[in-house]
């Protein structure tokens, strides 16, 4: 299922455009009107307030708040073999990158969702003692309608990449699922890098940010000017049993 939240950055004064109703899930932004018509002659007959309802409104709320909320569950569900996806969606200064990233020159608790969702992966799968799982991940940048790997060798355009749709094909058993219209979207050449624990997943992350292109503006000097995937691979096994099933995510 798809779950949508939204977190209100902090500010000093949003009287008057944005209210937080009763229910903690909905807001009320209010549509500023014109006094009079702009040389049409027609009355202004629209809305002066709207509202939406979401599955939760964190305002003002924690690192540890958001990833408990939003992403805890998608990566429990992760280790069971589901696949999983938390992205931010916001305007130019929103906190989309602080959310997802954190602020890595700040406390430890300013940690975003990538780096706490690795911790969670990695904590959970030692507490697994049953199961052998292998973690790989990559970094994907899109700049300007261009695809970049941040974790390869020479970070710059990778004509070698390519969006490739997988659909019950043998030629990759690892998504062959025959006669059940399986499908999964791959980035053929893309670097995956093999982590053998938490501190190497962390390094790969962080050494992808600081490969992407930023630029400053009013609200941040060093703000993201582009697209970015982090993904993490899981496949799963039981330990010392070659016959069961392997799960992978």
């Amino acid at each position: 299922s798809v779950k949508v939240y939204l977190r209100t950055r902090p500010t000093d004064n949003v009287q008057g455009s944005f209210t937080l109703q009763p229910d903690g899930k909905s807001v009320a932004v209010q549509v500023k009107k014109t006094d009079k018509p702009r040389g049409t002659g027609h009355i202004n007959n629209t809305a002066d307030t709207i509202k939406f309802r979401f599955d939760d409104v964190l305002p003002d709320a924690s690192q540890e708040t958001i990833f408990t909320t939003c992403a805890a569950d998608v990566c429990d569900n992760v280790l069971t073999g589901y696949n999983g996806t938390v992205f931010a969606y916001g305007q130019t200064g929103a906190g989309k990158t602080y959310t997802m990233s954190g602020d890595v020159s700040a406390a430890y608790n300013q940690r975003g969702i990538v780096p706490r969702a690795i911790h969670h992966l990695f904590h959970e799968s030692e507490l697994r003692g049953d199961k052998e799982i292998e973690v790989r991940v990559s970094h994907l940048e899109i700049y300007n309608d261009v695809m970049y790997d941040l974790l390869a060798d020479d970070v710059t355009q990778a004509d070698n990449l390519q969006i490739v749709d997988r659909i019950d094909d043998p030629r990759f058993p690892e998504t062959f699922a025959a006669g059940t219209g399986s499908r999964e979207t791959v980035i053929k050449g893309l670097t995956k890098k093999y982590c053998a624990n938490e501190a190497e997943a962390l390094a790969y992350f962080f050494a992808g940010e600081a490969n992407r292109a930023t630029a400053a503006h009013i609200l941040n000097k060093s703000s993201s000017r582009s697209h970015c995937i982090f993904t993490i691979y899981l496949e799963s096994r039981g330990v010392g049993d070659s016959s069961e099933k392997t799960t992978v995510a």
